[in-house]
């Protein structure tokens, strides 16, 4: 094999790499890290900050998954990629906190590293992968934009450097839709990759999260109550309950893989960056709830945030092959799951004086009957 070339279906079916879950490890780390900042300032000032840190964090993530998944490379180039991204994922996770105030200067550096070496690993494929070349060029041309926007924001005020931070992230984050109608070209190599697979190991280790913030909850408590007891199971269900519903919607389901099928692929990856998103502000809720603070902020926040978990796995199951039997059903099941979702949302604004034992039992009543259609699915 050459050193890099386009992975197709004609590749061997590739396995997710023991230095891959290495790898995402260190995110199990920063992502913690990002969530207890945003606990400590549940607000539109800190749901901003862990916007956008959180979407840096994940980009950095897709990158190597991208490289990897999309070409068939050495084990040499993958494990020196692979490495040098996890000095930049440590540097990022040690100036997380204040990432955008004091500690700014470490914290953009450290992605700004990222974003080189992305950058370099591109130039690669570009210059020794003809096929990749229009693709390649549109990749650096964006990437080396949101280097400029990050290396201009480290001279500016705070306020201004979020507003270029935030440029540069949805600069990368949209770049490759400008390139979609020369990826839908390549060949199919669905078949041959571990993507979803790879995918679905971020989500355990997201959703792994709503856990740990629960579990270290309760350990961080000073007395604990048989109603402490009580929302830290209720917790424990929800957290349980979105594992079941994303892997009960992508079990046994392809990948879209024909040229006219871009669209949807692009939808199931962008999907997937709202679904974490959500995931860690439903962990960030439940530690807030489970406590008890049922105050307006959390309660809302908890109750969105999994409301829009049910939506989005939804929306991640459209976007998936299905046999014409099965999508006729789906085409009901579907409306009326994302209908939970929403009905999720409201519940903190229809009824405000919630207990946050209340509001939890609520929202777990709302799973079963969401989940009862799935196992309708699975059963069919």
């Amino acid at each position: 094999m050459k050193n890099i070339e386009l992975r197709t279906d004609n590749h061997p079916q590739r396995k997710v790499a023991w230095l891959e879950l290495f790898f995402d490890l260190v995110f199990v780390v920063i992502i913690a890290r990002i969530a207890h900042n945003f606990l400590s300032e549940i607000s539109w000032g800190g749901f901003s900050t862990f916007i956008f840190m959180f979407l840096s964090v994940w980009w950095m993530w897709s990158s190597v998954t991208y490289f990897t998944e999309r070409f068939a490379s050495t084990e040499r180039v993958q494990r020196i990629y692979v490495f040098l991204m996890m000095i930049p994922v440590v540097g990022m996770t040690i100036f997380t906190h204040h990432g955008f105030g004091e500690n700014y200067p470490g914290f953009a550096t450290s992605y700004l590293i990222s974003r080189v070496i992305f950058f370099v690993m591109i130039l690669y494929a570009t210059l020794k992968v003809k096929e990749y070349k229009s693709v390649g060029i549109g990749f650096m041309g964006f990437n080396s934009l949101a280097i400029t926007l990050i290396i201009v924001s480290l001279f500016v005020g705070e306020d201004a450097r979020l507003y270029l931070w935030g440029a540069a992230i949805l600069m990368e984050v949209l770049g490759p839709m400008f390139t979609l109608n020369h990826q839908v070209k390549f060949p199919s190599n669905v078949k041959s990759s571990a993507v979803d697979e790879r995918y679905g190991l971020l989500t355990i280790i997201v959703v792994g999260e709503v856990i740990a913030s629960t579990a270290n909850t309760l350990a961080d408590s000073h007395h604990i109550t048989s109603l402490l007891l009580v929302n830290g199971l209720l917790a424990l269900w929800i957290g349980f309950s979105i594992w079941s519903m994303y892997f009960d919607a992508v079990s046994g389901r392809e990948l879209p893989d024909k040229p006219e099928d871009g669209l949807k692929m692009a939808g199931w990856v962008y999907a997937h960056i709202f679904l974490n998103i959500t995931i860690i502000a439903s962990a960030v809720g439940i530690a807030a709830v489970v406590l008890g603070h049922a105050h307006g902020p959390e309660k809302i926040l908890l109750s969105a945030s999994l409301g829009f978990v049910m939506i989005l796995v939804s929306l991640i199951e459209m976007t998936l092959n299905e046999e014409e039997i099965s999508l006729q059903k789906s085409s009901s099941r579907i409306p009326l799951q994302m209908f939970f979702g929403i009905g999720s949302m409201a519940i903190p604004f229809i009824f405000q004086e919630l207990s946050a034992t209340v509001l939890m039992l609520i929202l777990s009543v709302i799973i079963v009957f969401r989940q009862g259609l799935s196992v309708f699915k699975m059963g069919r």
